[in-house]
């Protein structure tokens, strides 16, 4: 009967992990197709305004109105109010990350570096591959659903191990009173959930260690990301354009690009590696992740 109900629990266990990776996918989805500049609520200039970034206003200079564009329109400018940074410390790092725009952009900035700048892109363009045609989130959902399936497909190895945990805290619970077994059980539940707690802090600060550092102004990550939306770099490719140049044609477009003093007509803004870097071997791989998360998803579901 225990058998049965620990099978109940991991099937419900694998409902979840499937849920959670399909909303995963489909939120990055929506990070590799927003675009960078537009009046659009889920763009990045809109979120960075309303994140308190930038400030869109009236241009002290304004040019003469083009005819193709509105007359109001024609004299915005995109003002800095306070600089981007993945954050200082762990628990600021920790905060800014429950905030989409931190995640979009810290998105955006591994696959700008995966595409167009870093080792892997060079490697991809060796092997014929095409920016245009080749879809980060469809790539990274691919992984996704290997680690998904290693999460769902308990091996040996983590049965023996959880049920001989198991099995020690059941003769721990039933050598004592009522009322001390349950305490027992509960201070397994909450061991479980800090140590799960903790490996998701170490996660996170690992992906901060790898993500490349974006300039600290507003308008130049804006600036670097310009055209390389999965639409526009289609449209490059398309069009057989480097991505440079896509990102001029993206000024030129129907959508409207307000100026952007101190940083118009400067060279385009470049990724850089972290400025903390950590020496290899220092950071966890995905197996042993995998192998971590399963095994604490085991010890839950039996638990439960």
């Amino acid at each position: 009967m225990a058998t049965f109900l620990l099978l109940v629990v991991l099937l419900f266990q694998g409902f979840a992990v499937l849920r959670i990776s399909r909303e995963t996918a489909e939120t990055w989805a929506d990070y590799e197709s927003t675009r960078a500049f537009g009046t659009n609520p889920l763009s990045m200039e809109s979120l960075l305004i309303s994140e308190g970034y930038l400030e869109r206003r009236v241009s002290s200079e304004s040019p003469a109105p083009d005819s193709n564009l509105a007359l109001d329109e024609s004299k915005m400018e995109l003002r800095m109010l306070k600089p981007f940074t993945y954050g200082g410390t762990v628990i600021e790092r920790a905060s800014l990350r429950r905030k989409y725009i931190h995640k979009l952009i810290m998105w955006r900035a591994v696959r700008h570096g995966f595409l167009f700048e870093g080792a892997q892109s060079k490697l991809l363009s060796s092997e014929g591959v095409i920016p245009g045609l080749f879809s980060f989130e469809v790539f990274l959902e691919q992984q996704l659903s290997q680690i998904v399936l290693s999460l769902v497909e308990v091996d040996v190895l983590t049965w023996f191990y959880a049920l001989l945990l198991v099995a020690l805290v059941t003769l721990i619970c039933l050598s004592l009173e009522s009322v001390n077994g349950q305490a027992m059980q509960c201070i397994c539940c909450w061991a479980l959930a800090a140590v799960a707690f903790a490996f998701s802090i170490i996660l996170e600060e690992d992906t901060y260690e790898l993500t490349p550092q974006v300039p600290v102004d507003p308008r130049q990550i804006l600036r670097m990301f310009s055209g390389t939306s999965i639409q526009m770099i289609r449209r490059a490719s398309f069009l057989d354009i480097s991505q440079e140049v896509a990102g001029e044609i993206s000024r030129s477009g129907r959508r409207f690009r307000p100026q952007l003093p101190g940083v118009e007509g400067s060279d385009l803004p470049r990724t850089q590696e972290p400025s903390e870097k950590s020496a290899p071997g220092t950071f966890l791989l995905v197996p042993e992740y995998t192998g971590v998360f399963k095994l604490l998803c085991f010890l839950q579901a039996a638990v439960v």
